[in-house]
């Protein structure tokens, strides 16, 4: 038994070659040059549509299988539909990710050490941590997670000071 889904790409390619009839049967009539090449006839076509058919069938076995779903199960194939969603346009925040400058990535840095050399035994997680809650750095970084401050820290240790 054909999947509901192969079923309904089949169809919609069939309304796809019939659109493409009709539109080349106008052009006859209007005189204008058709845009397909003379050797394709309609027992070409159908056959290129047969195997545009196979291919996404084919394609959609492998995906059901990669995913471990059932191909016959309605909630398999919203999962299914779901998982490309989200592997094709990714499934970000809304906004523009914050951008840090090697200016900031140093400020950044310079805080933590300013932090740490106040006190010997606070480590860089505590630092950013103080500097999330608005303590030294003039509260620059009060609005923003500790753990996104630690992780950015590891990128700003990589850089090196620019040179006056």
């Amino acid at each position: 038994m054909e999947n509901a889904l192969v079923d309904t790409m089949r169809r919609r390619l069939k309304a796809i070659a019939q659109i493409v009839r009709t539109e080349e049967l106008r052009k006859r009539e209007d005189n204008k040059p058709i845009m397909r090449s003379s050797d394709q006839s309609d027992g070409n076509r159908a056959k290129m549509i047969k195997r545009i058919a196979v291919r996404i069938s084919r394609a959609l076995d492998k995906a059901y299988a990669d995913f471990g779903l059932n191909r016959n199960n309605r909630d398999d194939q919203f999962k299914l539909v779901m998982f490309l969603a989200c592997a094709k346009y990714g499934v970000r925040r809304a906004g523009h990710p914050r951008v840090w400058t090697s200016k900031k990535l140093i400020r950044l840095r310079d805080a933590v050490r300013q932090i740490r050399s106040l006190e010997k035994k606070v480590t860089e997680t505590e630092a950013c941590r103080r500097l999330s809650k608005g303590k030294g750095a003039n509260g620059r970084y009060k609005d923003m997670h500790s753990a996104t401050l630690r992780r950015v820290l590891q990128r700003a240790k990589k850089i090196q000071k620019p040179r006056r």
